[in-house]
């Protein structure tokens, strides 16, 4: 930890473009995480044959694309300078206390050795402190961001019930399946009702073509369904 702390001091005097190289990273997370966002919103306007809110999310996730690309790269322009002036403080500190040292010092180490830590060893470090702790930085933020996305944006229901909306069930009636899930438990299509119980969504294939139409309730298959058999079972589920 102390050595960390003497690292730590070497970036003092670039402290306003470390911060900058901060901030720049934050800002291309929010986009990383926000374009699977726009996109899961896309694909529901396209299940919606909602054209105009389709062209405003594509259009969204290219400008969100080409803000990240933006950000990451003055990012990295920046991080690339602080590492090279890292380095090069890191090299003089050296080169000074080797310099104050007596001859015979000389006569015990090889040269080779030497070498080694003023280039070899020192990039090491000028990369952790100039692109290591920024991509620390990025990956806690990222989960942190994902975590949010994933728990506070959509919170999901007490019960899942995950429809099968793939061809099979879709010709025996997955749609009608669908309509009076959504009707039962007062919940919208990819969404939750009120009350936090039910979150309903499709999904594609579930294997079970040969007993469609079904529904994955909770983990537990509920296959060959009509209308009495969804009543019955999420009946008793209230």
């Amino acid at each position: 930890m102390l050595i960390f702390r003497r690292l730590l001091g070497f970036l003092r005097p670039y402290r306003r473009p470390v911060v900058w190289s901060f901030v720049l990273a934050a800002g291309a997370m929010i986009m990383t995480v926000l374009i699977p966002l726009l996109t899961g919103e896309a694909i529901n306007s396209v299940r919606a044959h909602d054209r105009h809110a389709l062209i405003i999310y594509v259009v969204a996730i290219g400008v969100a694309g080409i803000l990240r690309l933006g950000l990451s790269a003055t990012r990295r322009l920046v991080a690339g300078r602080v590492s090279l002036g890292v380095e090069l403080d890191l090299r003089n500190t050296l080169y000074g206390h080797l310099q104050e040292l007596e001859l015979g010092f000389f006569d015990r180490q090889q040269t080779g050795q030497l070498m080694s830590r003023a280039t070899v060893d020192l990039q090491s470090v000028r990369f952790f402190l100039g692109y290591g702790l920024i991509f620390i930085a990025q990956s806690v933020l990222t989960i942190a961001l994902a975590a949010v996305a994933m728990f506070f944006l959509q919170p999901v229901g007490k019960h899942v019930v995950s429809i099968c909306h793939n061809i099979s069930c879709d010709l025996r009636g997955a749609d009608e399946i669908v309509q009076q899930v959504c009707r039962l438990t007062n919940a919208p299509l990819h969404g939750t009702s009120p009350d936090g119980r039910f979150t309903v969504h499709t999904v594609e294939c579930q294997g079970a073509c040969a007993n469609a139409p079904m529904f994955d309730l909770d983990g537990v298959y509920h296959e060959d369904l009509d209308a009495e058999k969804v009543k019955r079972i999420l009946g008793g589920m209230r």
